[in-house]
This record gives C-alpha cells, sequence and structure tokens, in this order.
C-alpha cells in the first residue's frame, strides 16, 4: 500500500466512524424520542381510559342511584295509596239478654265522625283508623239494619267449658249468617279477597262477656270454618265484642278498635295475659291500644304502638296488603 492511500484511510476511516457514532446516537435518541412518545401516548391513552372509566361509574353509579330513587318514589307511592275497607257489621241480641241499644247509636260508633252524636270524646272506629293512619285507611261498616235475635239464649253459646267453646262460636256465627242471608239486603259494597271471602266482619252482642280472659264470647278475632254464606258472601276473618250494659257505647269503642285490629291489620295483642303473669312479662301498657286498649281513664283509643317484638314496625303493620293477599 503507498502512502496516498494510507493517508487517505487514515482520513476515511475516522469519519466514517464518526458518522457511525453520531448515527447510532441519533438512532438511539430517535428511538428514545419514539420510546417516550409510545409511552406519553399510552398514558395519554390510560389515562383517557381512566377517565371513561371513572365516567362510566360515575354514569353506573347515578344510574342505580335513580333506580333506587325510583324504587323509593315507588314505595312511598304505594304507601299513601288511600286504602277503603267496607266491612260488615251485625248487631244480636238473645232470648235473655235484649239488647239496650239501637242500630242508630251502633251505626254512628261504627261510621260517624265524632262518634255517637257527631261529638263523642272517643270518636268512631272510622275516626281511629283514619288517624292512626294518616289518613291512609278509611274504614267503614255496613250494619246491619235490624237487631238479629239470636235462636238460643246467651248462656247457650257463651260458655267457658273448653271442649264446647270452639264449637258454640262457630255455631254462634253460622245462626248469624243464616238469618242476615234472609234479608233483602245490597251487601255489594262489602270489602271481599279473590275468594269472595269478606275482608272484615264485625259482630257486636248485647250484654256483657260471661267469663273470664279467652273464654266463651270472650272479646275476640279469629277465622270461620263454618260454610254459612250470607247474599252471595263467604266468610273468614271475624271479630266478636260485647256491648256491655252500660247506657253509653263510648266506652266499648277501645275494645272495637283492638279488636278489628287484629282482624283486619294483624296487630299482635301486647298485653301481659294471665298465662303471662308469672313470668313477669314486659308491655307497653297504657301506651298502646293492643296493650291496654279499656283503661277507664283514657278519653279516646291510645294510638297502637311502634315498639313491636321481632322487628315488626308501626309502617309495616299499618300497610295494608292487597285484598288478594287477605286469607
Amino acid at each position: 500500500m503507498n502512502i496516498k492511500a494510507l493517508i487517505l484511510a487514515a482520513v476515511l476511516i475516522p469519519m466514517f466512524l464518526g458518522y457511525t457514532v453520531v448515527a447510532n446516537e441519533e438512532n438511539e435518541n430517535q428511538l428514545v424520542s419514539t420510546e417516550n412518545e409510545n409511552q406519553e401516548v399510552s398514558a395519554e391513552d390510560e389515562n383517557q381510559s381512566d377517565n371513561e372509566e371513572d365516567e362510566n361509574q360515575a354514569a353506573s353509579a347515578e344510574d342505580e342511584n335513580q333506580e333506587v330513587s325510583a324504587e323509593t318514589e315507588g314505595d312511598d307511592e304505594e304507601d299513601s295509596e288511600l286504602k277503603k275497607v267496607v266491612g260488615l257489621a251485625i248487631v244480636v241480641d238473645f232470648p235473655d239478654q235484649r239488647a239496650i241499644h239501637t242500630i242508630k247509636e251502633v251505626d254512628e260508633l261504627f261510621n260517624r265522625i265524632g262518634g255517637i252524636g257527631g261529638d263523642s270524646p272517643s270518636g268512631s272506629v272510622f275516626d281511629y283508623y283514619y288517624e292512626i293512619s294518616g289518613g291512609r285507611l278509611e274504614h267503614t261498616n255496613i250494619v246491619v239494619p235490624s237487631i238479629i235475635t239470636m235462636p238460643r239464649e246467651k248462656t247457650y253459646y257463651d260458655v267457658a267449658d273448653s271442649t264446647l267453646k270452639g264449637e258454640r262460636r262457630q255455631e254462634f256465627i253460622t245462626d248469624i249468617l243464616n238469618a242476615v242471608d234472609t234479608m233483602d239486603l245490597d251487601l255489594s259494597s262489602v270489602a271481599r279477597n279473590e275468594s269472595n271471602r269478606v275482608i272484615a266482619l264485625s259482630i257486636f252482642y248485647a250484654g256483657r262477656r260471661a267469663h273470664g280472659w279467652s273464654e266463651g264470647l270472650w272479646p275476640h278475632a279469629g277465622s270461620y270454618r263454618g260454610k254459612a254464606t250470607a247474599r252471595g258472601l263467604n266468610f273468614r276473618r271475624y271479630q266478636i265484642t260485647d256491648m256491655g250494659t252500660s247506657q253509653s257505647l263510648s266506652g266499648r269503642l277501645s275494645t272495637l278498635v283492638h279488636e278489628i285490629g287484629h282482624m283486619l291489620l294483624r296487630w299482635p295483642d301486647l298485653y301481659q295475659s294471665p298465662k303471662d303473669t308469672a313470668t313477669n312479662t314486659f308491655t307497653v301498657g297504657r301506651w298502646c291500644v293492643m296493650a291496654a286498649p279499656t283503661a277507664p281513664y283514657l278519653m279516646r283509643p291510645t294510638f297502637f304502638s311502634d315498639t313491636l317484638p321481632d322487628g315488626l314496625t308501626l309502617r309495616t303493620l299499618l300497610t295494608l296488603r292487597p285484598e288478594k293477599d287477605f286469607p
């Protein structure tokens, strides 16, 4: 190799190597720049994705809130729906115990705003349930227009014998319904369930109960198991209350609304029964119509307590089930 070739090589090779180094650095820089751009784009995409996901979650949460709100509004609307329940009330007496009150008095006790005479301090059955439900329940009663005198004496139906009292109670109701069936009455407006069974049958009998707690014709609510019908109607739920011997019927209102509470709204007894006396069971006493409905010092029946056993609440018990759900 001559001297010129060596000189040329000495000049060109470093230049080539330098170009290569610069080119590689530029390529690396470009790669780094591209990678950074890709990372930035990726980060931006992730941010957008996160934002979209957050927006979707927010929208979903909003939708859920709207659904819950709609459900709640539906509940409130259902709870606030006015319920009109027309019951059937029958006044009966016996050959050995005649009624001392008129149908007019009984009708006012059940239906008239203000009760008997329109200004009774106790009001009426209608007043009580309209007030206690906040105007959501109007419970009126068709009172059979004449007093039914039973075919047997009171002592026959009002027995304490444990083997007879259930049978005699059922016979008592059967005899009453058979008598009503012979009357020319329009009972088409009486509330019934899908089985054509009357929701609320109230029997108001002359005189006082002859026996102690839960015996004989002690005021109570129950189920009629007989087959008697009246004017094409079938019956199951009923309540029986005695009219007493006082010249004023107003004092019987508390017992009436107590028993109707059992029959119509399935309210439980909250008093201490004789069977519970030994256990010193706590009750809400005079503060609840289902615990002490007949306290002599009460001018009006007390409200139904909102403190109940087993987690029950006033709201759930005040909300009437649809008629189809009544047994």
